[in-house]
């Protein structure tokens, strides 16, 4: 029995370049649309990693003990083609 499918479609939908703010290049917004339910998915961050190769992060928030904790988890394939499409528009 295979599993169920859905089509996805998302968009870069703003970039804001940070200058000064440490490990964040930038703070970018993507639209998801999951079968016709749309989401708004803001705070994705890129970041310079130690080797110098960008990445796009998930958004975070501090919980009320103070740690920080990824707000949204995305299956590995999505999360990586909108990083993709996020570092993309960065690179622009």
């Amino acid at each position: 029995m295979s599993a169920p499918t859905m089509s996805v479609i998302f968009e870069v939908t703003s970039l804001c370049r940070l200058r000064g703010a440490g490990q964040i290049l930038a703070l970018a917004s993507a639209s998801l649309d999951l079968d016709g339910v749309e989401l708004e998915l803001p705070g994705l961050q890129v970041r310079r990693r130690p080797d110098g190769r960008l990445e796009c992060r998930s958004p975070h928030f501090r919980d009320t003990t103070g740690i920080w904790r990824t707000a949204i988890t995305l299956p590995p394939e999505l999360e990586d083609a909108i990083g993709r499409e996020v570092v993309a528009a960065a690179l622009e």
